[in-house]
């Protein structure tokens, strides 16, 4: 997996083209974005089916994992969404019923968009949105 900023705030995950990641590398990149204390929406268009995954992204999938329940409070406040793009609509079915399970693991929800238009203007959308912990005052 590669982490691509240059279109902060839109940060795209790229899985297929680059298979052996290492997780070091992966590590410092979500923590130099976090650092930055700015929204960002995460956005893939080529997100793994579960059966895509090999033997070699198990340390990886271990070590994102110990990140993300260090980092869950800091995630939710910076991370509005993580949204996949999916032609498929199956898929786009399967990745909307996992979405509360990843919410639990990454503390914030995934969403599935068909298209990439619709999936920036989605981001658009939440980055726009107050941020979860501005309204907690106003409730």
């Amino acid at each position: 997996m590669q982490i691509v900023t240059t279109e902060f705030p839109f940060v795209w995950l790229r899985y297929a083209r680059s298979p052996h990641t290492d997780p070091t590398h992966l590590i410092d990149a979500l923590d130099a974005l976090l650092a930055r204390r700015e929204r960002f929406v995460l956005l893939t268009d080529d997100a793994p089916s579960g059966d895509d995954y090999d033997a070699g992204d198990h340390e990886l999938r271990k070590q994102l994992a110990k990140w993300s329940k260090a980092n869950r409070a800091q995630s939710r406040e910076w991370i509005p969404a993580m949204i996949a793009i999916e032609p498929d609509a199956t898929r786009r079915v399967a990745l909307d019923a996992f979405s509360g399970t990843f919410a639990k693991v990454w503390g914030y929800p995934l969403h599935a968009a068909a298209t990439r238009d619709d999936g920036l203007a989605l981001a658009q959308r939440l980055l726009d949105e107050p941020a979860r912990g501005a309204t907690a005052a106003n409730g």
